[in-house]
Parts: C-alpha cells; sequence; structure tokens
C-alpha cells in the first residue's frame, strides 16, 4: 500500500483520490524546495505504486503562484532520466490562460510513450479522462 502521509508541507501535496486509484500531487508555488518536494514525491510514487494497478497520477499547477521555470523543467527531465516506471496515465492541471494553451498543443506532439500525457483546465475533466484510460486497459 501506498503511504498517503507524503504530505510534505503547504508547497507540495499528495492526496490519493478515487478509493486511493489516482494520486493527485499540487504544487503550491515554484520555491526549489516546492519543486524539490514534487520531484520527491513523483519518486515515492514511481516507485511504490502498486505493479497490479495501472499507474494514474494528476499533476496540480493551477494555483496562481506556479509557473513552469527552468529548474521545474529541469527537475522533470531529471525524474524522466531516472527510468523508474513510465507505463500509465498523467495529467497536467493548468491555469487557463493562452501559454497553457500553447503547451495543451505541443504536448499532443510531444513524445511521452509509454507514459501517456494530457494537458487540462480543471480536475474533475483529468479524472474523468484517467478513469476512461484506465478502464479501456482493463478490457
Amino acid at each position: 500500500m501506498i503511504d498517503t502521509e507524503i504530505k510534505v508541507d503547504e508547497g507540495t501535496t499528495l492526496e490519493l483520490i478515487e478509493n486511493e486509484t489516482i494520486g493527485l500531487i499540487t504544487l503550491h508555488g515554484v520555491a526549489r524546495s516546492t519543486v524539490d518536494e514534487w520531484f520527491d514525491i513523483n519518486v515515492k510514487l514511481l516507485t511504490t505504486w502498486p505493479k497490479d494497478k495501472p499507474y494514474l497520477v494528476i499533476h496540480d499547477a493551477s494555483d496562481r503562484r506556479t509557473t513552469i521555470t527552468p529548474y521545474l523543467r529541469a527537475r522533470v527531465n531529471d525524474l524522466y532520466k531516472m527510468n523508474l516506471r513510465k507505463d500509465g496515465f498523467a495529467a497536467a492541471i493548468l491555469p487557463k490562460s493562452v501559454t497553457s494553451q500553447v503547451i495543451q498543443v505541443f504536448m499532443r506532439y510531444l513524445r511521452t510513450e509509454p507514459m501517456v500525457v494530457q494537458i487540462f483546465f480543471n480536475v474533475p475533466d483529468a479524472v474523468a479522462w484517467l478513469k476512461r484510460s484506465a478502464s479501456r486497459l482493463n478490457n
């Protein structure tokens, strides 16, 4: 079972939602300590997620204090280089803006396999997509 006590501080939080089938990681800012907490939570989830369950995660970066910084981009790259579990589905929640819409279009052409990544503007849409994606795996 996954340790649900991975709440670090006010900077980054983890909730297990939908009967603990989806990890919801929320960033509240872009301080290096917050980004490092986000990174650590991801490593923990990727290494402890049950192998018999589809990996489903939401990265909620919709907080107005959160933006994509060079440091955050570098930590995302560090995470990919670790070659941890990469199958599954990840949703990123961004604030509705022109920049976010450009990122959404860009993500359609970015190769992230076998992890499938989609951009959304709210958590309910991301949850619905993750549930549909997981149900397709079971059929």
